[in-house]
């Protein structure tokens, strides 16, 4: 049974499976999921933020994105994370790692990685130069380009699915074409 199958029981499913024990795992992964929750949502420590902001709205964008770019394209467009990244120019896709560390730590909740660094992160932006994703901008510190966007991306991934199809239509009408046999 996968993690999320795992979410989806009752605490009566607890109970069935694990009677000695079911209603003490049920509240376990009650009280896991809270904390995942909030780490994932609430990047300050403060108890009255938590409060104003409604978890549900941040972790339909955020518990989605597996990879480092998408996930920092969501931050972006939350007002809440600009103490760690901010866009510099909207429309140009500029954007500056405000709190490298911060950013780190947040990435690292997020992927339940608790000794992520920024340079360990960085890492992985610099893999997004050689994909066309991400660039650096010359002579600024922290300061980044999308080329691409996380919507852009599915796009050219779809047409480069429909590629093959048709290169094989074009191969097969060719096939014909050599079969047919004149009279």
């Amino acid at each position: 049974m996968n993690g999320r199958a795992l979410c989806i029981l009752t605490k009566d499913d607890f109970r069935l499976r694990a009677p000695g024990s079911g209603d003490v795992l049920y509240e376990l992964l009650q009280y896991i999921k809270t904390q995942r929750q909030a780490l994932v949502c609430g990047p300050f420590s403060g108890g009255a933020f938590r409060q104003k902001t409604p978890t549900q709205h941040c972790l339909c964008l955020l518990e989605d994105c597996r990879l480092l770019w998408d996930y920092v394209y969501q931050l972006l467009s939350d007002a809440r994370y600009e103490p760690y990244i901010r866009w510099e120019d909207k429309n140009a896709k500029i954007f500056r790692v405000v709190d490298p560390n911060g950013l780190a730590r947040l990435w690292g909740n997020h992927k339940n990685r608790v000794n992520m660094t920024y340079e360990k992160m960085s890492r992985a932006l610099r893999h997004y130069y050689k994909l066309n994703i991400i660039k650096k901008e010359p002579g600024q510190k922290l300061l980044f380009r999308f080329l691409k966007t996380p919507g852009k991306v599915s796009q050219d991934e779809d047409s480069r699915l429909e590629q093959p199809e048709s290169q094989e239509q074009d191969r097969m009408d060719f096939k014909e074409e050599m079969l047919e046999v004149s009279p």
